[in-house]
């Protein structure tokens, strides 16, 4: 895969393992757990990207986390960019509650399943820890029916959240049992050290040794924007690496 992903070779496959899966007709979810910043999204990306090159259609979906979305949100999303229609109220007989939403999952199943029928697809759906009930029972029916369609799911949500209901999160347990679900910890300690020269952080090799144990540190202990940011976060006042991170020079590195 394209993207430039340090210490998660093993998710990489698991993202190729499926997409191969999903060309042949057998699709399947991953889901990617872990918190914020932890790179979740990045690697969605970069099976969205995968895809792309191998022929599938991409489409996202995200919940949104400030409140006041529809019920179905990140689905509606994803079924507009692949133009399949999604049920309104007037394609849903008037029944009970339980009885209507499982006519919109099952209706919406349907439209996947023909759409994967014309080619492949990818759908992406990020930030689950905020979506709605609703649109969690829609992954759950969708992901039983995922092993004879070219369709596959790729999911990311944080491991924590205060928005959880114990009902959402038990909803979520059974999602995991249709797929994969894939905890992503933070990086060892050489995949750091290739994540900073990647980043094109310049260290002089006087300091090198100085700084290479704290910033692997910083970066277990934090979640750093950038590898120079590890870098300087993680120098001992009044060094020589905390002085050179403050100089002008350095900053235009």
């Amino acid at each position: 895969m394209g993207h430039a992903l340090f210490g998660r070779d093993h998710e990489l496959d698991e993202l190729r393992v499926l997409l191969a899966g999903a060309a042949q007709g057998r699709g399947g979810l991953v889901m990617f757990v872990g918190e914020p910043g932890i790179g979740k999204t990045s690697l969605a990306d970069a099976a969205a990207e995968a895809a792309a090159a191998m022929g599938f259609r991409v489409a996202w979906g995200r919940a949104w986390e400030s409140g006041g979305a529809p019920p179905y949100f990140p689905w509606m999303q994803a079924l507009g960019v692949l133009a399949c229609r999604f049920p309104d109220a007037s394609s849903v007989a008037p029944i009970d509650a339980e009885a209507a939403r499982f006519q919109v999952i099952s209706m919406v199943a349907g439209e996947l399943r023909a759409a994967s029928a014309k080619a492949p697809i990818l759908i992406v759906l990020d930030d689950l820890h905020v979506a709605d009930l609703s649109s969690l029972r829609m992954l759950h029916f969708v992901a039983r029916e995922l092993r004879s369609l070219k369709l596959a799911i790729v999911a990311t949500r944080r491991d924590v959240d205060a928005r959880l209901t114990p009902e959402m999160a038990a909803m979520l347990a059974k999602i995991a049992r249709e797929g994969r679900t894939l905890e992503l910890g933070r990086l060892e300690r050489a995949d750091v050290a290739r994540l900073v020269r990647a980043e094109g952080v310049r260290i002089a090799d006087d300091l090198a040794v100085e700084l290479e144990p704290a910033i692997w540190k910083r970066a277990r202990a934090i979640r750093c924007s950038s590898a120079r940011s590890c870098a300087c976060s993680s120098r001992a006042p009044g060094t020589r690496a905390e002085r050179r991170c403050r100089s002008p020079s350095a900053s235009a590195r």
